[in-house]
């Protein structure tokens, strides 16, 4: 990308490394976790709407790990071309390094996409006009779409019916990760104060 291409020529210009770019990008995704742990600790036992903050900063603190990641790798592609000695044959990759490098190109493409999705305008959650939909004004919409739908279920409804979900298809662990859990004991015990499942009905008259 150009803009990155263009942030790594300032770099070498100001004699940063790609060991001080990777640290960087190491240390922003270090913090991307902690701000989803936090977002999922709020959310868990406060609302989603004050978990939007820490999850806001996770996607601020991914993109920044994103940016200096590809700074670095450019960086360490220059810094390869000025070790080699004047005249010397280039590096042959073997195919595993090349397979390698299609992924990571692979990876990087789909990073791009998803960080050229995210809202313009700095709202996470926004309407079709680009201004921030407060909790208010969601509430009335998920009001209307339920009583259009017919079904009794509330924004608290969300989290325990996922992991329902993954529960019945993916088992305790998957549940559990999901949930936040510290034991697969916690989330069984979890499930089992909850209503049983539906199953099907006897297929012979009785």
């Amino acid at each position: 990308m150009p803009f990155y291409d263009q942030m790594a020529r300032g770099a070498i210009r100001d004699g940063n490394t790609s060991h001080q770019f990777r640290a960087a990008a190491q240390n922003w995704a270090n913090w991307t976790w902690v701000f989803l742990a936090i977002g999922g600790v709020v959310w868990y036992f406060t609302s989603w709407m004050w978990a939007l903050i820490p999850f806001g900063l996770a996607v601020l603190t991914a993109s920044q790990s994103i940016s200096s990641t590809a700074i670095a790798m450019r960086l360490e592609k220059h810094e390869s071309e000025n070790s080699r000695p004047a005249g010397a044959a280039p590096v042959v990759k073997k195919p595993s390094d090349n397979a390698k490098d299609a992924r990571e190109e692979t990876i990087r493409k789909q990073l791009a996409e998803l960080l050229a999705t995210l809202p313009p305008t700095g709202h996470l959650v926004q309407d079709r006009k680009g201004r921030p939909l407060t909790y208010e004004r969601l509430r009335r919409r998920f009001e209307s779409a339920r009583q259009a739908a017919g079904v009794d279920f509330e924004f608290r409804d969300i989290r325990p019916k996922s992991a329902t979900d993954i529960y019945d298809s993916q088992g305790t662990a998957a549940a559990s990760a999901l949930l936040g859990h510290a034991s697969a004991s916690t989330t069984d015990r979890y499930f089992r104060q909850r209503a049983g499942r539906v199953v099907r009905p006897v297929s012979r008259k009785l």
